[in-house]
């Protein structure tokens, strides 16, 4: 199934009934309060997570040398929301370079040994620490040598970055409770319309209500997602 603001569209119609019951909201103003308030929404639990290489050439010239705080400059389009920094991935070096297991012929002792070196080598580093500087700055705490890997989480622009099975268990809810809430906000300032075809009945109460069992639902959705780290203190 494709993800598209289509597929959505009809998921909500279907939903409420149209076109039985008619909506006092097109379906680009849908849309439109899709990508404004759930879509930002969304994407505080599930970000859109991106990948940026940090180097020296990023330096932001802002460096506080009493703290050991480096600045630099994530180099993303200026039309990316950036939500937090995830993660800086550092460079590893090792005495075993990555040449030496081009040959055919490893010796499984040697394995052994690189991996028992760089699990030492880790415990004894001192762990860098990074902050984030709304809207495109990170500090370090040490200075970095050929570059960094930063984890970023961004707002979802499109809906092809949501993993398919939050986008058709969980997205979708939350669009349909959005526009159930926006429809309650409208309606509940009036009890009844009259026509010419008699009184109609406004169901303001059973549009908030179906919303806060939707919230529910999407809230013990996003419980089951697991922490993208998990710490352990002893």
């Amino acid at each position: 199934m494709l993800q598209t603001w289509n597929n959505i569209i009809n998921h909500i119609k279907y939903n409420l009934g149209v076109p039985f019951n008619l909506l006092e909201l097109s379906d680009n103003d849908i849309i439109d309060f899709l990508k404004d308030q759930v879509l930002p929404e969304f994407s505080q639990y599930v970000p859109n997570k991106l990948f940026i290489k940090v180097t020296p050439a990023d330096d932001a010239g802002v460096n506080n040398m009493t703290y050991h705080q480096y600045e630099y400059k994530l180099n993303i389009p200026d039309d990316v929301y950036v939500l937090s920094v995830e993660n800086v991935f550092w460079n590893q070096s090792s005495p075993f370079s990555e040449n030496s297991w081009s040959s055919m012929f490893i010796d499984p002792a040697d394995i052994v040994l690189s991996n028992a070196y760089t699990t030492l080598r880790e415990s004894l580093q001192t762990v860098p620490e990074f902050n984030f500087l709304p809207p495109r700055t990170i500090t370090l705490s040490l200075l970095m040598g050929n570059g960094v890997i930063a984890e970023i989480n961004t707002i979802h622009t499109v809906l092809d970055t949501i993993p398919p099975d939050l986008y058709n268990n969980t997205f979708k809810k939350m669009c349909l409770s959005g526009v159930l809430k926006y429809l309650y906000n409208i309606r509940s300032k009036f009890t009844n319309i009259t026509t010419p075809f008699g009184e109609l009945q406004l169901n303001a109460q059973d549009l908030q209500a179906r919303a806060q069992q939707l919230d529910q639902e999407i809230q013990d959705s996003f419980n089951w997602i697991p922490p993208n780290q998990l710490l352990a203190w002893f």
